[in-house]
Order: structure tokens, then sequence, then C-alpha cells
């Protein structure tokens, strides 16, 4: 602590003359720059980062809809056998023949359009799937596109201030200030 407080009075002494002033200038111009760049390259980490866990969570969503859907095909799956069994059972026990005409046909038809339902699902589950892939896809880009926007900005911040810094140099050594 002893030490700081000489080096705080120096630096104070120091700024107090034209050239301390102007070369603090430059210096806090480019520490200036220096946060800056740092906080958008830590933005741009961030926000790809953020992608990736929001993509982990939609595979997640995925999964979960993968299963459900399997499980409630599964469910109607039985759910018709048991209905075509009923038909069945009916049209045995009112004495029509199973195997030949009209009740065959409408059966058939049952069977049919049950099959259809569990199909329809499976479309849906299919679409619903590419729809989470999709997704997915977007944000992870979405995270990259982020990322590289942020690291652009850090690097036009760079540039701009190397460009403060020698417009200020520039201008303290036309005022005499550096010889």
């Amino acid at each position: 602590m002893a030490f700081v407080i000489p080096a705080i009075g120096a630096v104070a002494s120091y700024a107090s003359t034209a050239t301390g002033a102007a070369t603090l200038s430059l210096v806090s111009t480019a520490a200036a720059g220096a946060v800056n760049y740092y906080g958008q390259r830590q933005q741009g980490k961030a926000a790809k980062a953020g992608a990736k866990y929001n993509a982990k969570l939609l595979e997640g969503q995925a999964a979960a809809d993968r299963s459900t859907s399997l499980e409630n095909m599964t469910r109607l799956r039985r759910h018709n056998g048991r209905a075509l069994g009923e038909i069945r059972s009916q049209l045995g026990a009112s004495g029509i023949v199973g195997s030949e005409g009209s009740a065959l046909d409408t059966l058939e038809e049952s069977e049919e359009l049950l099959e259809l339902r569990i199909l329809d699902q499976a479309k849906a589950a299919e679409n619903r799937g590419r729809g989470f892939a999709n997704k997915r896809r977007a944000t992870l880009f979405g995270g990259e596109l982020a990322q590289s926007v942020a690291n652009s900005r850090a690097r036009g911040t760079v540039m701009s201030t190397a460009s403060s810094i020698g417009r200020g140099y520039y201008d303290f050594k036309k005022q005499g200030v550096f010889t």
C-alpha cells in the first residue's frame, strides 16, 4: 500500500503535464477499446452457447414426442384389435358368416380405416420430428451467426480504437505535445 500512494501521486503529477494528459488520453482510449473488444467476443460466445443449449432442449423435446407417438400408436393398435374383435363377435352372434360377401367387405374396410388412423399418426409424428430437427438446425445456425456478428463488431472495435489512437496521437503531435 505504501508504494501505491506515491505511484498514484506520480501518475497524477505526470497527467498534469500536457504530454502526460495526452498519453493518459491515448492509453484510456486503448483500454476502453480492449474492454469493448473483450465484451463483444464474450457476447458472441454466450450467444453460441445459448443456441447449443436450446438445440439440446429441442433434441429432448423431439425424443419425448417420438416416445409419446410410439406409445399412442401401440395403444391405438391394441384398441383397433379389440374393436375388430367386437365387430367379428357381433357378426358371428347375428349369424352372419364373416368369410364372404358384404360382412367381409365391411370388416376389411373397418380394418383399413383403423390402420389408416395409425399411419396418419405415424406421418404426423414424422413431420413433427422433421420440424424439431429444422428448429434445432436453425437455432444452431442462429448461434453461429450471432457469434460471427459479435466477432465482426469486435474487429471493428479494434480498427476504430486504433484509428482513434492514431488520430489522437497525430493531433497531439501537431499541437506540439509530442515531439
